[in-house]
């Protein structure tokens, strides 16, 4: 059994999961040696847990990735940096799974470089997930190492004259339904290379919800669209479409659609989907002043069917 050393319950669905707080609250940290990765102390270390934001983008990559991820949150953590000296760094976050956020999402952006080592001496990046009682989920296992030809990963010599590899802001979605009621703990973890000349960190964003089919439908119209959860490496649906969003003709209260997700690490899912309308409860409140200035506030919420957007 593998045991999560820096599991720790959180309170709530998933608070500051993508740092939106511009800090690490809620999360935990650790730093330690490569390699193997060690992890020594349980603390946020300044240069090595780094929040990011901006519209910046990584030197080391020649400005090829952003600091940011692209069309999430406006902040990302930064794990490691580009110091050397067989450093390793950690960042843990855990949280009570319930069915409004059995589904897990994170990004991230890797930088390593590439001294040419032996695999075991390489820079590395580490993702691990842990159940309640320290069990290692196979599924949200991902582990790489500095080598050129990784699928996913661009080599460059960059503007400091360094081999460099780096993959790009990656989404991965994963489905903890079957862990409703338990507290699962994820760890991102980085390390340089360990004869401590060569760096490797990575940038790391993440959020939840829950895992669901988004169905926009409006009784009387002829088509229907249907998305499935972002972050997976495949979509197969019940009319044989392959997309993550689909739009089905001729559709009526009642339909029912399923949809095969496949995750980066072949982990299979079905999710369905019965075509409602939603029942709204209308409102807003408004505030004004003496100079003519008129705030609405909307109020309004779905009392059934699917959310309601404008």
């Amino acid at each position: 059994m593998v045991t999560s050393t820096l599991a720790a319950a959180q309170s709530g669905s998933c608070p500051n999961l993508g740092f939106d707080q511009g800090d690490l609250s809620n999360w935990l940290g650790g730093t330690g040696s490569c390699c193997p990765i060690t992890i020594q102390g349980a603390a946020m270390v300044p240069g090595q847990h780094t929040i990011m934001s901006g519209t910046g983008t990584d030197p080391h990559t020649d400005g090829a990735v952003t600091v940011v991820a692209p069309g999430g949150g406006p902040y990302s953590a930064r794990l490691g940096n580009s110091d050397a000296g067989a450093q390793a760094e950690r960042l843990a976050y855990a949280m009570q799974v319930d069915a409004d956020n059995a589904l897990f999402v994170y990004r991230y952006a890797v930088v390593f470089e590439d001294p040419a080592h032996a695999p075991d001496e390489q820079p590395r990046f580490e993702i691990r997930m842990f159940d309640q009682g320290g069990q290692s989920i196979d599924c949200g296992m991902y582990n790489v190492y500095s080598t050129g030809g990784q699928p996913g990963f661009v080599t460059i010599i960059n503007q400091f004259g360094e081999t460099v590899n780096y993959r790009d802001w990656t989404t991965v979605g994963m489905d903890l339904s079957a862990y409703i009621g338990q507290t699962v703990t994820i760890e991102f973890t980085t390390g340089d290379c360990s004869l401590g000349g060569h760096y490797g960190y990575a940038y790391i964003d993440s959020y939840c919800s829950p895992l669901t089919i988004n169905a926009g439908f409006c009784p009387g119209l002829d088509f229907a669209t249907l998305s499935a959860p972002e972050g997976f490496a495949s979509y197969l649906w019940s009319t044989g479409e392959t997309t993550r969003t689909i739009t089905v003709g001729s559709p009526a209260l009642g339909d029912v659609h399923t949809c095969t997700l496949t995750s980066v690490t072949g982990c299979t899912d079905t999710l369905t989907s019965i075509l409602e309308h939603s029942v709204v409860s209308a409102g807003f409140s408004i505030v004004d002043d003496c100079s003519n200035h008129v705030v609405f506030a909307d109020s309004s919420f779905a009392l059934s069917g699917p959310p309601v957007s404008g």
